[in-house]
């Protein structure tokens, strides 16, 4: 299979803004001739940087977390090069960036998914069905218990009617 594309991974330490002294970690991701810089959000002394290796010198733990972070942010971006080429996707700094942050993709619930079906199949129905899965999306989506109302007197409680029922 012929590859139309070049693409790189490289890990570099910018002196930031910082009045520490410390080197800022950049990953650049290259695709043929353009590229595109995302912070990690990580600094490194710059004694411990070796700019060849583009890795923290040093096998303390903490220098060791550091490279196993680089080690997984260098996979996780071949995954979204190989993600996007699997999927015959226009490949470019800016869609790897998307990919590996997460932007873009929508996760989808039982309750946004029964909130979809009601409103696309509202013209089809019949008004009796429509009410009653209404009745059943309003049992499955509840939206007005918040996470500090959960105990387990309140919730077992307010749950008998739907526990007992008479068929």
């Amino acid at each position: 299979m012929k590859s139309t594309n070049t693409f790189g991974v490289q890990f570099i330490a910018r002196s930031g803004t910082s009045a520490s002294g410390l080197l800022s970690i950049y990953v650049r991701i290259t695709v043929n001739k353009k590229r595109l810089e995302i912070s990690l959000k990580k600094t490194v002394d710059p004694q411990l940087w070796n700019a060849k290796a583009r890795r923290v010198r040093g096998t303390r733990e903490e220098k060791r977390k550091l490279n196993n972070y680089i080690g997984d942010v260098r996979f996780k971006l071949m995954e979204c090069y190989r993600e996007l080429q699997l999927a015959h996707k226009p490949i470019t700094p800016e869609s790897i960036k998307a990919l590996f942050l997460g932007e873009g993709t929508a996760e989808h619930t039982l309750c946004s998914l029964i909130q979809y079906h009601n409103v696309n199949m509202k013209e089809v129905l019949v008004p009796g069905t429509l009410k009653n899965k209404q009745g059943k999306a309003d049992m499955y989506c509840l939206n007005s218990i918040t996470s500090s109302s959960l105990n387990s007197s309140s919730f077992s409680g307010g749950m008998h009617r739907y526990r007992s029922t008479d068929r």
